[in-house]
């Protein structure tokens, strides 16, 4: 994370910071000074749409200012005059707190003295002691003293080591004149060895860490810290029972460390950091207490598992070797680095979703489990989709792989067909094992049929997906009449229960029903989507099996030339809108089979061998209408996967009718290995210039790519302004509302988070009366130094101001919700930080380990303070924990026109904008969802009142 957003603090009053400090020391490591032209003033003039708090004021212009060399702003000495200017024109009676004082600033960086009402313009005009300046804004109180009281020191990090130390300085501790290293006593020795340089010296200590590889080794210093005390224990080796061993593999770490970093631009972009980097794939590792790495850690099974991507024919031949090593943090480096972006964010999703799934799988499955990893950068949403549903067995996995493979060598034409069917039939299972109509066991063996089904050579299913659909699939959901009506109920969710919850909004009464509200939803998306329904393709494929049958009667031929007659009729006008829906489809997308003509071919060829009572001539007639019903099949399975994510049945998406016709699997890419990972890669929308829109990739995880279709806009009476959120921040909050799974809200984790929070509150509040015991609560939430020396001068200067400190994440942690309390269904999108198709409550310190890499949005994704005060809104008024996910679809999409965050790291203000949702507007929100959501009129209560 950026330096800025992580240690988002300013200096502070230390008799406030540290119990029993004397006012002398306070003076020593901060001075308020004047901020002659205002706060206010100074921001416009930077061009910050938010003015930084008082307390963190310095260390965040520092940073904005002097984020990047690259980024259009005034060069630093115009930038000073202009400040200079702002000082002698202004009158405003701020005070700022800056880290150290104006004499200490005037020795050890300007070498001259000047005015405290100049310090502000003469640090922001000199990059250096911006960045500087930023470094000490980030430390505890007790290494900045150190740091004072040492002068040469920090002459030394102004002339060589600015940038990282403005980037790195928050990690760096210093306790009775020596160092405190990540890892503490147990890695003095490992880290002396990196560093060349004894604790006990941090002069020397310090210098050299922020110099060595132009500060790759103080990033990788600053990486470790951030880690909890589990995977920092992997990252340092501790869990090796070796001294020399451990000693070794920290030196092997620290060279794969600065290689794989050595085309990152420190010196210009001293806050960013490069995707999908190691310090992403140390946050990622699951380990165990000790530091040890987690399930499967065989070097030998990972090391084959990396080396290629096409799937090992002998699998158990690979791993044969007896020699077993576990895999290290040096390994983990060396393979998750490289040039390639998309290589190294398929090698951190591998090995997350490697040790996700077969965490308990035993020896005898590591052959299946080694199919599974290879196949994973190419097949991806296939493996994630299975991961999604629960499943355990690494041989489901590795026939899924083996199907994928198959699908992948087909021709474009029979490509599309077989995959959608594929991948259409598995996305629909997916869809009832997430709503609860399907448990996790029988969904596994469903799956396991559906993988299995036989594809003859030249890439045909033959009616056996829709047979798969009737034979296997609809036992386990119950008829429904109709099969598009059992589909659509399964894909529903169970309908409420007589125990469903019952409340009264604005004077009537109301039950939850979400299986009833999605089913509605669902129709309506159906009928305007068009198209005919899934029982055409079972019906077709019935008819082909009888007159391919060897016992075909001339009876059973004129009955089946009857109904193919009455299909052709009832579906002829379904037939022709999806014909018309074809004529708007990308330039790279092939149209489909013309249902409507190839069935009139079939009834005409039927309808003769009846009248020349021909048998055998009818049996002809069987292929093709076989392959028209997998036609058929391919289209209707993918448009009931798009009417599961497509939205509001009123929204702009089906203004065009069925945009599953547009899907593009990318079977016309001209480059062999992109032709095949598109139709697995996570799907995305298309918005090219000329193009209507589409979605690429996968039929599996639509929801992903359809996130903002799940948000809606309720209060239409203003024109929002131009949202200042970067897009990939908007993507990371809309996916959160799109995985969020009402079925698994209930109240009692609502009620938990809402009484854990108060309690949080509660801690807080008594600040105000002992700021002593800053240090208790800043520890249990593990706050960074600088902000709480900011919390700390904010009790002090700003009373009011302190609380917003702390987000709601931190303070449900102060309360303790309890370990038995789930928290991961009411937090964000875990995509991008555990690469998993779920949700998960982001840790303490999430936004701070993830910033600086904006290009991916991790910092929003990280904050799920919008999701938490829902949740306690939702206990405040008594309503429904699975009505959260319906709010948050209208609180999301006002949240993101509103918020006005400094940057794509600014995670304070989107902590502290969460707060601001009002009760008024949740009730808006409620009451849209009584028109038409799952709030439904509880007639029943009525009649019985009537009674």
């Amino acid at each position: 994370m950026s330096a800025l957003r992580r240690w988002p603090a300013l200096l502070v009053i230390l008799m406030a910071a540290a119990p029993g400090a004397q006012p002398a020391a306070a003076i020593d490591v901060s001075e308020d000074v004047p901020v002659p032209a205002g706060t206010a003033a100074i921001a416009q003039e930077l061009g910050l749409d938010t003015v930084p708090d008082r307390a963190r004021f310095v260390g965040e212009v520092t940073r904005l200012v002097h984020d990047s060399l690259d980024r259009k702003n005034a060069p630093p000495e115009a930038l000073r005059q202009r400040l200079r200017r702002m000082t002698i024109e202004g009158r405003s009676t701020e005070r700022v707190p800056v880290p150290l004082t104006t004499s200490v600033w005037g020795e050890a960086v300007f070498h001259r003295q000047f005015a405290p009402v100049d310090l502000i313009a003469t640090i922001l005009g000199d990059r250096q002691a911006s960045l500087l300046c930023h470094g000490l804004s980030s430390l505890d109180t007790e290494t900045l003293q150190y740091l004072g009281d040492h002068p040469p020191i920090l002459t030394s990090l102004y002339q060589s080591s600015a940038a990282a130390f403005g980037a790195f300085a928050g990690s760096l501790h210093i306790r009775g004149d020596r160092v405190v290293p990540p890892g503490g006593n147990a890695a003095i020795e490992l880290w002396e060895a990196v560093v060349g340089q004894k604790v006990t010296s941090p002069d020397r200590f310090v210098t050299a860490l922020f110099a060595q590889a132009d500060g790759r080794v103080a990033y990788l210093y600053d990486s470790i810290s951030q880690l909890d005390s589990a995977r920092r224990a992997f990252a340092l080796g501790l869990w090796i029972a070796d001294p020399a061993v451990r000693l070794d593999a920290m030196k092997g770490l620290t060279t794969a460390w600065v290689g794989e970093l050595r085309a990152w631009r420190l010196q210009t972009q001293p806050f960013t950091r490069p995707p999908y980097d190691a310090a992403s794939m140390l946050m990622r590792m699951r380990v165990d207490p000790s530091g040890a790495p987690a399930p499967p850690f065989s070097l030998v099974l990972w090391t084959h598992a990396v080396e290629s991507l096409d799937l090992p024919s002998d699998p158990a031949g690979l791993l044969a070797r007896t020699n077993e090593r576990e895999i290290g943090a040096a390994w983990l480096v060396e393979t998750t680095g490289g040039p390639d972006m998309r290589q190294r964010a398929d090698r951190l999703d591998q090995i997350a979703f490697g040790q996700r799934a077969f965490a308990s799988a035993s020896a005898a499955d590591m052959p299946d489990v080694l199919v599974a990893l290879r196949a994973f950068p190419r097949y991806r949403m296939l493996m994630l989709t299975l991961d999604r549903m629960g499943i355990k067995t690494p041989s489901v996995y590795a026939a899924a792989a083996r199907r994928a493979t198959n699908l992948s060598a087909l021709s474009q034409g029979r490509a599309f067909v077989a995959t959608a069917e594929f991948q259409g039939a598995l996305a629909l299972l997916s869809r009832m094992v997430i709503v609860r109509t399907i448990p996790e066991a029988r969904a596994e063996a469903l799956a396991a049929r559906l993988v299995a089904l036989p594809l003859t050579a030249d890439g045909r299913y033959e009616g056996a997906v829709t047979k798969w659909l009737a034979e296997d699939l609809r036992p386990a959901i119950g008829r429904a009449g109709t099969m598009e009506a059992s589909l659509v109920a399964a894909l529903s969710g169970p309908a409420a229960s007589a125990t469903a919850p019952r409340l009264q909004w604005e004077g009537q009464p109301y039950r939850l029903d979400l299986g009833a509200a999605e089913r509605r939803r669902l129709e309506r998306v159906r009928e305007k989507q068009g198209g005919p329904p899934i029982d055409l393709a079972l019906d077709l494929a019935d008819a082909a099996r009888t007159l391919a049958s060897p016992s075909l009667t001339l009876d059973q031929l004129q009955a089946t030339t009857t109904r193919l007659q009455v299909i052709a009729s009832d579906h002829a006008g379904e037939l022709k809108r999806v014909e018309a829906s074809s004529e708007s489809l990308p330039s790279n997308v092939d149209p489909p089979q013309n249902v409507r003509d190839g069935l009139g071919k079939a009834v005409d060829e039927v309808m003769k061998s009846s009248v020349a009572r021909d048998v055998r001539r009818a049996a002809r007639v069987a292929g093709p209408l076989v392959d028209l019903s997998d036609d058929v099949a391919a289209q209707t399975l993918a448009s009931i996967a798009y009417a599961i994510d497509i939205g509001d049945p009123g929204g702009p998406a089906l203004l065009a009718g069925d945009v599953s016709r547009r899907h593009d699997f990318g079977f016309r890419e001209e480059n062999e290995e992109r032709r095949v990972r598109t139709p697995w890669a996570l799907p995305h929308r298309d918005v090219t210039p000329g193009q209507p829109w589409h979605v690429d990739g996968s039929l599996l995880g639509l929801d992903v790519a359809l996130a903002p279709l799940a948000l809606r806009r309720v209060n239409t009476d203003r024109v929002p302004a131009a949202p200042t959120l970067v897009s990939t921040a908007r993507e990371a909050l809309a996916q959160s509302v799109a995985l969020m799974n009402p079925f698994a809200l209930d109240n009692a984790g609502r009620d938990a988070i809402a009484e854990a929070i108060t309690r949080g509150e509660r801690r807080v509040a008594a600040l105000l009366s002992d700021p002593k015991s800053l240090d208790l609560v800043a520890d249990a939430i593990e706050m960074d130094g600088g902000r709480r020396r900011a919390t700390a001068w904010a009790l002090v200067h700003e009373p009011d101001q302190a609380a917003s400190m702390f987000s709601l994440r931190e303070l449900l942690q102060l309360g303790d919700p309890g370990r038995d309390v789930d928290l991961g269904p009411w937090g964000m999108a875990a995509l991008l930080s555990s690469g998993c198709l779920c949700t998960e409550m982001p840790p303490l310190g999430r936004p701070l380990t993830v910033a600086g890499r904006p290009q991916l949005g991790l910092t929003a994704g990280s904050v799920a303070d919008l999701n938490l005060h829902v949740a306690r809104m939702m206990n405040e008024l008594g309503l429904p924990a699975p009505l959260a996910k319906y709010v948050l679809g209208a609180a999301v999409q006002d949240f993101m026109d509103e918020v006005r965050p400094t940057d794509a790291d600014d995670w304070l203000t989107l902590a502290r904008a969460a707060r601001l949702l009002s009760r008024e507007r949740i009730e808006d929100y409620i009451a849209a969802v009584t028109a038409g959501g799952p709030l439904v009129p509880d007639n029943t209560t009525v009649a019985e009142s009537a009674r």
